[in-house]
C-alpha cells in the first residue's frame, strides 16, 4: 500500500518552496491529499485551500486522515494546529513522517 506514497527530499522541497514563491506548498498539499485518498481517506476537494478561512476545514480533515491512516491514531489536533498556524513547518514534519513509511 506504500505505492501511493512518494518519498521526497526535504532539501529539494525547501528549494522548490523558495523558487516557486510558496506555490509548491499547494502542489504538495494536493499530491499528499491524493496519496491519503489512495490509502482510503475521505478527503474534501483541494480547491478549499484557496478559500480564506474555509482552508482550515481542509487542514482539519487532512490532519484527521493523516493520523488515522498514517499514524494509526486519533491525536489529530496537534497536526491540525501545526498546519493551520505554521503550514510550511507542518509540511516538512508530515513529509518526514511520510518518508519513513514510504521506505
Amino acid at each position: 500500500m506504500s505505492d501511493c506514497l512518494q518519498k521526497r527530499n526535504l532539501f529539494a522541497m525547501a528549494g522548490l518552496l523558495i523558487i516557486t514563491l510558496g506555490f509548491y506548498f499547494i502542489y504538495w498539499a494536493v499530491v499528499t491529499k491524493r496519496a491519503l485518498r489512495c490509502r482510503g481517506a475521505d478527503m474534501p476537494t483541494a480547491w478549499l485551500l484557496i478559500i480564506p478561512l474555509v482552508h482550515f476545514y481542509f487542514w482539519f480533515r487532512f490532519a484527521k486522515a493523516f493520523t488515522a491512516i498514517i499514524k494509526h491514531g486519533n491525536d489529530y489536533i496537534g497536526y491540525f494546529l501545526l498546519m493551520a498556524l505554521l503550514p510550511h513547518v507542518g509540511m516538512f514534519v508530515i513529509q518526514h513522517e511520510l518518508n519513513q513509511i514510504a521506505d
